[in-house]
């Protein structure tokens, strides 16, 4: 069964290999995508959401901030 996550590329990968970036960019076409990060309740049931939030976009900020 297919799933969401199948088409996923993690962050770190893709911008530590240019081929995957190329690859990625030659078949985005017009769709869009998703810079994020996941986190699987029953894995981490007593992990703060607020906290995993804030930790999630102090993560991105420098991402972000490359962006502009």
């Amino acid at each position: 069964m297919a799933s969401e996550f199948d088409d996923h590329l993690e962050l770190r990968d893709y911008l530590n290999d240019r081929q995957k970036q190329a690859e990625f960019k030659a078949g985005l076409g017009d769709a869009t995508f998703l810079v994020g990060k996941f986190i699987f309740r029953k894995q981490a049931p007593d992990i703060s959401m607020e906290d995993f939030i804030k930790q999630t976009i102090n993560e991105l900020i420098p991402l972000y901030e490359k962006l502009v």
